[in-house]
């Protein structure tokens, strides 16, 4: 029989391989495989593409950091051929059983990598299906980066892969970053108790711009019965409203704010926005090892300003949130914890090499570290004074 494998491209020749083998019959009783073709290290069995050419496909794809897509197109391969040939070669370089990298502050997040599919299971042979979403775990305080992907986003499959660690790996995390999730801190309290717990910062910015995004839209709605436009001013400022206020220049901040009154005569726009700029003075704080005092400060400025603006749902949503995260925001001032979220590092898990496994939200009672897991109490209000449990 005749088959034409598809091999690598030389220059601007497109190679045509021919590979004539023979196809042999067992002729033992026994046998169970009976039939069988010729076959090579070079072209494995059952395979259209040569070792060659999967292995420079896996290179261009992990070593030069291109897309799927683009390598496939380049050599005129699918999609999914492309991509089981990155994993074949991620597979084949990454170490058997070293472990994981040492970590001292472990970030946790999820990333999305796709559309949910079945897969086959190769040892069960049963279709399974794969989630959609991941859980990046970086290494915050080291070079690891992002060292471990697991498949899916509940507290349970992340539960599972840490209990996997030895002892001494799992003895030597001290914090964990995380974003506002109660299943991540699930995973926190019942598989690293030991550790603390750190609100990312940028899910804290993140949190408080969509404050301000959701007033603007609303406006938009309450005012004029439709969507935002370019000729509406809250719209034209919409960028800058949620860019940092220390980054605006003097004429940038005066038309901000002759927008802000123009869309809003009652202030309610300009209110949220001040709500959104008060967390991210606290977070300045990070990286300089400060005292408690300036930090209860700045965060009781926050809370006080909510507390007068408790009729604005946007700010009362976030004081709220920020009043249950107070201990973890706080402790993210520290020197050890001052690095950058695990939502930049996660964003390039879809590139990433790292060992491929097995998914993340807030813990409710003290599980031995410094604060017991947030929780939401539905009789506190912003600004009012923190429990006898919280270390502030």
């Amino acid at each position: 029989m005749t088959t034409r494998p598809r091999d690598v491209v030389v220059g601007s020749d497109v190679p045509i391989l021919l590979w004539r083998k023979r196809k042999w019959r067992c002729k033992v009783s026994w046998c169970e495989r009976k039939t069988f073709t010729e076959s090579l290290w070079a072209i494995p069995a059952r395979s259209r593409l040569t070792a060659r050419l999967r292995r420079r496909i896996g290179e261009a794809i992990g070593d030069h950091q291109r897309p799927v897509s683009g390598v496939g197109g380049e050599h005129q391969v699918a999609w999914p051929i492309a991509h089981r040939a990155f994993i074949a070669l991620a597979e084949a370089l990454a170490p058997g059983d070293a472990g994981p990298p040492a970590v001292t502050v472990l970030g946790i997040d999820e990333t999305r990598r796709g559309k949910g599919r079945y897969e086959v299971d190769t040892d069960a042979g049963v279709k399974m299906w794969v989630d959609r979403f991941d859980t990046g775990l970086v290494d915050m305080s080291g070079s690891g980066g992002l060292f471990a992907q697991i498949n899916g986003c509940s507290s349970q499959s992340v539960i599972d892969w840490i209990e996997e660690q030895s002892d001494e790996w799992r003895a030597g995390i001290t914090h964990v970053a995380i974003d506002t999730s109660a299943t991540y801190a699930k995973v926190v309290r019942e598989a690293l108790p030991h550790a603390l717990v750190i609100l990312d910062r940028f899910h804290l910015v993140a949190l408080a711009n969509r404050a301000v995004t959701d007033y603007r839209r609303e406006l938009a709605w309450s005012r004029r019965g439709r969507r935002g436009r370019k000729i509406d001013p809250e719209w034209a400022q919409r960028n800058r409203l949620l860019r940092a206020g220390e980054n605006l220049t003097d004429s940038e901040r005066v038309k901000m704010h002759q927008a802000m009154k123009a869309a809003d005569p009652s202030g309610g726009l300009r209110k949220c926005w001040q709500a959104k700029e008060l967390p991210r003075h606290l977070l300045k704080l990070a990286g300089t090892d400060p005292d408690w005092a300036p930090l209860w400060r700045r965060l009781t400025d926050f809370q006080m300003f909510a507390a007068d603006n408790i009729d604005i749902p946007q700010i009362s949503r976030l004081a709220q949130t920020v009043d249950d995260w107070r201990s973890s925001i706080s402790r993210g001032s520290s020197p050890a914890s001052a690095t950058a979220g695990p939502k930049a590092t996660t964003a390039s898990s879809n590139t990433s090499a790292g060992p491929l496994s097995t998914s993340a939200t807030r813990p409710t009672t003290n599980a031995g570290y410094d604060s017991p897991a947030p929780a939401h109490h539905a009789g506190r209000q912003p600004g009012s004074s923190p429990t006898s449990k919280d270390p502030l």
